[in-house]
């Protein structure tokens, strides 16, 4: 009888990395540990508190209980290893979404219409040259797509952006406004508009928008071959964040949003443990 031999496969095989520019300069990262989250958290709350969207916190962290949730993917974009841009994926579920605070009526007809939704959260970039920022807004786009169309069956994102931004979204990445401007507290009651995008259209949707095109949306979003990388690289990565990790690390440092966190999962579990919830 014959045995089967034992092969090993060569790094090319694994696509564990992303990275794209024209040196390779950019990568793209899940944020798979506590640390890399907090990278993720500490680039977002710079920025807002540059534009006014956040006040000063002694950890200079912005986080909120959904980023305690297991199924929360955080990306985290790099320059020559330095940080540079992050975004984070929360899925709907019974915690419900951020923007449920603002837009709960929105998003309660669009769950009984049997949409499935996910929420851009926590956008936040440090690229400076216009066209960069844009090139590494439509790679971290890319894969939180790919991550809640063909990952988790979702059919809607929904974002609150804004209204200065939502001519970009609207123009570029195909957003469809459906709330009117409200104030956002989390934001230091800076104006906000509910944009929607439907998953389930986007390939045709991009196809007779940037089919023929040179735009650099056209591109990403188009071309089939530029899908190959970003497919693998997730396959190869995608992982969640240690449920333990994350809620002793709110527990220790976020004892409010810890303590919020289990009041409402004990509202939706009302014979939940301590011991069960952190399991």
């Amino acid at each position: 009888m014959s045995s089967i031999p034992t092969i090993t496969l060569p790094d090319q095989a694994y696509i564990n990395e992303y990275k794209f520019g024209q040196s390779g300069e950019y990568e793209v990262r899940l944020a798979n540990t506590l640390d890399e989250r907090k990278r993720a958290w500490r680039m977002v709350h710079r920025r807002y508190l540059a534009e006014g969207y956040a006040g000063p916190d002694g950890d200079g962290l912005w986080c909120s209980l959904f980023d305690a949730l297991p199924q929360t993917t955080t990306v985290l974009v790099t320059r020559n290893g330095a940080d540079i841009a992050t975004v984070s994926l929360v899925f709907d579920s019974d915690y419900g979404l951020p923007a449920d605070t603002l837009y709960k009526d929105e998003l309660d007809t669009m769950r009984q219409n049997g949409r499935r939704l996910c929420e851009i959260s926590s956008l936040a970039s440090e690229e400076t040259d216009r066209r960069s920022a844009v090139e590494v807004l439509n790679h971290m786009f890319k894969i939180i797509y790919l991550l809640a169309c063909r990952l988790a069956d979702a059919t809607d994102f929904i974002i609150t952006v804004n209204p200065h931004h939502v001519a970009f979204y609207e123009r570029k990445l195909l957003f469809q406004r459906i709330g009117e401007v409200r104030s956002y507290g989390k934001v230091n009651g800076a104006p906000a508009v509910l944009l929607q995008f439907n998953l389930e259209t986007a390939p045709e949707r991009w196809f007779a928008r940037y089919s023929g095109t040179t735009d650099s949306c056209g591109r990403h979003f188009v071309e089939p071959q530029t899908w190959n990388q970003a497919v693998w690289f997730l396959a190869e990565n995608i992982s969640h964040c240690s449920r333990q990790e994350i809620l002793r690390w709110f527990r220790e440092w976020r004892p409010e949003t810890y303590s919020a966190f289990v009041e409402m999962s004990r509202r939706i579990w009302p014979n939940l443990t301590q011991t069960a919830m952190e399991a």
